[in-house]
């Protein structure tokens, strides 16, 4: 099992994160289904390095499917969506 430090997501034509980044790192940058697929078989945990301290990245479904999430501080919302663009 790895963990892998996010730094940048890409969004979707909605907003929505369709992939997360680490610059320089083998794996990125990694499609939400791929990372989904990993948090739920537990083969890699993601997460964000904020100045406070390490946030994983969640999965949670709702009526559109699952998404990508984390709440560093609470009532902020999906926090993610504070992240820079990755190319």
């Amino acid at each position: 099992m790895g963990r892998r430090a996010v730094t940048q997501v890409r969004r979707g034509p909605t907003g929505e994160i369709i992939a997360v980044s680490d610059p320089g790192q083998p794996w990125a940058p990694r499609a939400r289904d791929d990372v989904v697929a990993d948090t739920v078989s537990g083969e890699h945990t993601y997460y964000v390095p904020w100045p406070e301290g390490d946030m994983d990245i969640m999965v949670i479904e709702d009526a559109s499917g699952p998404r990508l999430h984390t709440n560093r501080r609470p009532g902020s919302g999906n926090d993610l969506l504070t992240l820079p663009e990755c190319p």
